[in-house]
């Protein structure tokens, strides 16, 4: 089950409260917007994190 959650860039610029074209500049320079709590975090994309429940990740 993949629980990796993506936004758009409008949304993501929302979030972030900076423009699209910010979000297009991150993007460029290989980021991926993603959420995390609430938090956007831009990853890159050769190492996209998933995003899990507190609960699945507790038992680690």
């Amino acid at each position: 089950m993949d629980l990796t959650k993506y936004v758009s860039r409008h949304e993501a610029a929302k979030i972030k409260k900076v423009s699209v074209r910010t979000i297009d500049r991150w993007l460029k320079a290989g980021h991926v917007p993603f959420i995390w709590f609430r938090t956007l975090v831009m990853i890159p994309r050769d190492q996209i994190v998933r995003y899990q429940p507190k609960s699945l990740t507790s038992r680690i």
